[in-house]
């Protein structure tokens, strides 16, 4: 079933035919390799996108797999309404392409993605309509924690946690980006996950930095002494005569 394939992480099971249904057509034309770069991939994504509200069951676990494979950032968007959906298969399935998305061009050279995950956050428009805007938070191993826009997948906004606030509401993660508060809930993992990641995430960089500037002092406290060495000095002179 399709809830026991989200459950083992198996293949997707194969495309059903259904009439007047082209989606067993489609899913062979991108199975099992990943469109190529480019164009070729916006448009498979688009086409894929367009069948997660399909009524059947396997085609939505079908299509979101797909879209997890092409890993485009504006899978964001789509994906995150499939956390809801009430096949579980599709949802495990989801979840697993949400993780899998490919941050790459939004890294500084060196950075690789230690944790990301989607989530809401709260906006009040001028004429005060309330929504909820879907956003990605990303966790690079260089500390930067950066919040990604579900309708700008190539803009990024980088924040930090709020340390300030104490008595955040359950479920909410604060956070601080461009000098304001940024509340936001994650979706996948909780506040206290993504509190412990970016706190041993910073711990770490200031061991190695510790770690860098010790060894750093002790070949600078060597290279004097080495200079001064009597050995040395009696070398040099056997190699000048």
């Amino acid at each position: 079933s399709s809830a026991e394939h989200g459950a083992s992480g198996g293949p997707p099971p194969a495309p059903i035919s259904r009439s007047g249904s082209s989606s067993s057509l489609l899913w062979r034309s991108f199975s099992p390799r990943p469109p190529q770069a480019g164009a070729e991939r916006a448009a498979a994504h688009a086409m894929l996108a367009s069948l997660l509200g399909d009524a059947d069951e396997t085609v939505r676990l079908q299509a979101t797999a797909a879209i997890g494979k092409i890993a485009l950032p504006k899978a964001v968007s789509p994906l995150v309404p499939m956390l809801r959906d009430p096949a579980p298969g599709v949802v495990d399935e989801a979840r697993g392409a949400l993780l899998r998305l490919d941050w790459s061009g939004l890294l500084r050279p060196g950075e690789a993605v230690l944790l990301s995950g989607p989530c809401l956050r709260q906006t009040t428009s001028l004429v005060g309509h309330v929504s909820m805007q879907t956003s990605m938070l990303v966790l690079c191993d260089s500390g930067r924690l950066f919040c990604v826009d579900a309708k700008e997948p190539l803009a990024d906004t980088e924040v930090e946690l709020d340390q300030r606030s104490s008595a955040a509401a359950p479920g909410v993660l604060a956070l601080v980006g461009e000098g304001r508060p940024l509340p936001v809930q994650p979706v996948l993992q909780r506040p206290e996950e993504w509190v412990r990641a970016v706190h041993g995430r910073r711990r770490a960089a200031v061991s190695a930095e510790t770690r860098r500037r010790r060894a750093d002092s002790r070949l600078q406290q060597e290279a004097p002494a080495a200079a001064r060495s009597p050995g040395l000095q009696v070398g040099w002179r056997r190699s000048d005569g």
